[in-house]
């Protein structure tokens, strides 16, 4: 690996947080916890970015649950400023269902950008449908509370027996890590960093 690539995000700080974890398992599809598909991919998605001289802060690092305020507050008071909250999707009514989409804060332009960044290159890793970057109805904490650029990613539906089954590859896990890596770097080098050559 050249040395340019090692530092292509230097200067960031990015926080990776697995959705669910302990005894909260997430949405529940054909056998399948949420909290089990999101881990693997937000370790290895630290693996990648400090891998390229990123500091990431992890929410957890395994099978256990902080809160939602909890998880705002570790991204909070440790000056993030990328926030990337990953979880798997439910569909009650419709098994059918597949795809990845990402949510943004609706009041934050950056949030949208970035949720774009991601999606896009998700989309280029891999055949599953592109629901979009959408903005979050819900209101959720973690993109409500926190004070930076914010997104929550689903990463497929669980509730979709083929899609449950591919979200727990390691293969698959390890190319959508790298997909929201891609779009990190995307969004961090276009928007963010003073890039000196």
């Amino acid at each position: 690996e050249t040395k340019a690539t090692a530092t292509v995000v230097k200067g960031l700080t990015s926080c990776s947080d697995a959705g669910h974890g302990g005894s909260d398992p997430g949405g529940m599809g054909n056998g399948v916890s949420e909290k089990v598909v999101g881990l693997p991919v937000a370790l290895k998605l630290q693996a990648l970015c400090e891998a390229a001289s990123a500091k990431v802060i992890m929410t957890r690092t395994d099978d256990t649950y902080p809160d939602l305020d909890k998880r705002c507050e570790i991204a909070n008071s440790n000056k993030v400023d990328l926030f990337i909250s990953i979880h798997a999707n439910i569909s009650p009514s419709d098994s059918s269902v597949t795809g990845f989409e990402v949510f943004y804060n609706k009041n934050s332009e950056q949030g949208g950008l970035f949720a774009s960044a991601l999606v896009a290159a998700m989309d280029d890793a891999t055949s599953s449908p592109n629901r979009g970057a959408k903005k979050d109805p819900r209101g959720l904490r973690v993109l409500e509370k926190t004070k930076m650029t914010a997104t929550l990613v689903e990463l497929g539906f669980l509730s979709n027996a083929g899609e449950a089954k591919t979200l727990t590859q390691k293969e698959y896990q390890d190319k959508m890590a790298k997909a929201l890596y891609e779009g990190i770097v995307t969004h961090w080098t276009k928007n963010h960093a003073s890039v000196s050559r």
